[in-house]
């Protein structure tokens, strides 16, 4: 990985004209919106037609923009589309993704996660793709076909011959996936709720959980943290024994218990949905009318250590289930489900709140939808897709999908989604927020992102500014991206930082009467202790590496007083430093700093010793 800082330059207008082509010609292609309040419907985004003939569960977005929709539908615009399809940007038919051989799926699909080589996994209470068995779980390839190579064959089965089913699927890494739902054995062997699963179906043991370790219910709900852990909701009464963790659970990276995690009795009712902030606070929904006994109605956000947030309120909640939950890089939440009121105020199936959980009375619904919403999604543009069982949104035809403008201005059609980076074609350009996001620009080829909150990586648009949140995770293998971070408040100066050839992770901390403190995380999966027949079931794009990468340039900021830091971290090593140039590399057994220009402070995480190392020098910290 290749980073370079660079301190701002006046713009020049071969650049901002670069982009404002870019903008009109997405509004060209897409059809021009006229301005709308956000919460409008989007008309560039058409059906065409009969639109799905059934409920639509989950939501998904490739890294090219295109969607995938799974449920209990058959066809899309009389087309058969047996559980699952997927659409253009523009809402039409993909003919390129056909799942139908052999009459495709038999049952429900529940979730979905699309994995970085473009494979699909879908998730249900089917049995049989075509006439294969594949019972709750399968994986298809980016054409539609069955992967052979993920053999669930009987997989999830329930006692006394109830349906089992998958209901929440999240990315343990590139290749293994983390399963939760409503079952209690696994190809005949226990596992009650929860399982981690190989690139070849295979259960991984890797994982810190036992057969036993959810119980009294199902796993309704996944969503991956910024720590690379995960945030659980569901109908489950205890984790790994503990009677407090009901309905909520927070796992570290490898899904074991997290410690720093204690809530008293937690949910009184089922968690729908759960998405994590880039500050790690979990924001719940479902049926609940309290959390560790306060009065909650259907929506709570909890702090990273399981206690309430008190400075999140809901007021009188809602007036019925909470079934989705998408947090925007604004820090808005937009809750869908089958409620028709927010703390008293009409907000049929579908409202976004603030960031304290006021509601956002900018995002007008009007009469919203006319039945239930049980999934949504955010595109590049801040496009708002809705999924659910309703056939009318504000008075017109809308067949259990539809897409909603995110903002009161014109938007586009966006060219590649990225799960919920703020796009600035059709709106305003974003901003730099200390402690809360930079402004990422594609410089050259392909960069995808993870946002905090999200499954899988989808891409930047090339010419077009994102808000790209801290926590994301950010994969520059075959192209560079420039971020613009900011430093010390609203109007602090700002640094531009680009980076390529790698895959890190971007932190930021504004620290009171300190300097704020820039990340750059190596977060590259490294290949420690993998068995040989784990690293041949490793079939996916983003595998466990021996060693990775980052070199990072760091230039003056616009102000006279430097009041930034940048520092890179790696597995036993960390480098600080102001305006200088310096390396840093991982491998299993080691880590290592070679400075290029000037002096980076290296600290030692095993030793915790902090020495200067000097230009042209190397510093290395080897595992005991």
């Amino acid at each position: 990985m290749t980073l370079h800082t660079r301190h701002p330059r006046r713009p020049r207008r071969t650049a901002v004209a670069a982009i404002a082509v870019g903008a009109a010609a997405a509004a060209a292609s897409a059809g021009t919106l006229l301005a709308a309040s956000a919460g409008t419907s989007d008309s560039a985004f058409a059906q065409n037609g009969s639109g799905l003939n059934g409920t639509v569960e989950a939501i998904a977005l490739q890294s090219d923009g295109r969607i995938v929709v799974g449920g209990s539908f058959t066809a899309y615009n009389d087309t058969s589309r047996p559980r699952v399809a997927r659409l253009t940007t523009t809402g039409a038919l993909d003919t390129s993704f056909v799942p139908t051989a052999g009459g495709g799926l038999d049952g429900a699909v529940n979730a979905l996660l699309v994995q970085p080589d473009g494979d699909i996994l879908a998730g249900g209470s089917f049995v049989r793709f075509g006439n294969t068995l594949s019972r709750a779980l399968v994986r298809l390839n980016a054409d539609g076909t069955l992967d052979a190579g993920f053999d669930v064959a009987s997989g999830f089965t329930l006692n006394g011959g109830a349906t089992a089913t998958v209901e929440a699927l999240a990315a343990i890494d590139a290749s293994r996936v983390l399963a939760g739902g409503n079952f209690d054995a696994y190809k005949g062997s226990a596992q009650f709720h929860l399982i981690g699963l190989t690139a070849s179906a295979v259960k991984y043991t890797g994982v810190g959980f036992g057969a036993n370790f959810i119980a009294g219910g199902a796993v309704r709900a996944i969503a991956p943290d910024p720590t690379g852990g995960f945030a659980l909701g569901g109908d489950f009464t205890s984790v790994d024994g503990a009677t407090s963790w009901r309905g909520i659970a927070r796992l570290t990276a490898n899904a074991s218990p997290h410690k720093a995690f204690s809530p008293t009795t937690g949910f009184d009712g089922s968690v729908r949905a759960v998405a994590v902030q880039s500050d790690g606070k979990i924001i719940a929904g479902g049926t609940f009318t309290a959390y560790n006994g306060v009065a909650r109605t259907r929506l709570a956000r909890i702090n990273p250590d399981g206690s309430l947030d008190a400075s999140f309120s809901v007021g009188g909640g809602f007036n019925g289930a909470v079934e989705a939950i998408a947090v925007q890089p604004d820090g808005k939440v937009v809750v869908g489900g089958t409620f028709t009121t927010y703390d008293g105020v009409s907000r049929p199936r579908i409202a976004r709140l603030n960031p304290d959980g006021s509601l956002d009375t900018s995002f007008a619904p009007g009469t919203g939808f006319s039945a239930g919403v049980t999934s949504v999604g955010l595109q590049a543009n801040g496009g708002v897709l809705v999924g659910g069982s309703f056939q009318q949104y504000a008075g017109a035809t809308a067949s259990r999908l539809a897409r909603l403008l995110g903002s009161a201005t014109a938007d586009a059609a966006p060219g590649g989604a990225t799960g919920g980076a703020a796009g600035a074609a059709g709106g305003a350009a974003p901003t730099a927020t200390v402690g809360r996001s930079g402004v990422a620009r594609v410089k050259s080829g392909t960069v995808q992102v993870r946002l905090p909150g999200t499954a899988t990586f989808v891409r930047l648009d090339n010419g077009v500014l994102s808000s790209l949140p801290v926590g994301s995770q950010v994969d520059t293998r075959t192209g560079s991206v420039a971020i613009r971070i900011r430093e010390g408040g609203t109007a602090g100066p700002t640094r531009e930082v680009v980076v390529s050839k790698g895959v890190f992770t971007f932190q930021q901390n504004f620290r009171k009467g300190k300097p704020t403190l820039t990340d750059i995380r190596l977060s590259q999966p490294l290949a420690c202790g993998a068995s040989k027949s784990e690293a041949a079931g490793t079939k996916k794009p983003l595998p466990r590496t021996r060693s990775r990468a980052v070199r990072v340039s760091v230039g003056k900021t616009t102000a006279r007083r430097k009041r930034g830091v940048v520092r890179t971290r790696s597995r036993y090593i960390t480098g600080t430093a102001r305006g200088t140039v310096w390396g840093a590399s991982d491998t299993c057994r080691y880590s290592r700093v070679k400075v290029f220009r000037g002096v980076v402070a290296v600290r030692s995480l095993i030793t915790r010793r902090t020495v200067n190392v000097r230009a042209k020098r190397v510093y290395i910290v080897r595992t005991r």
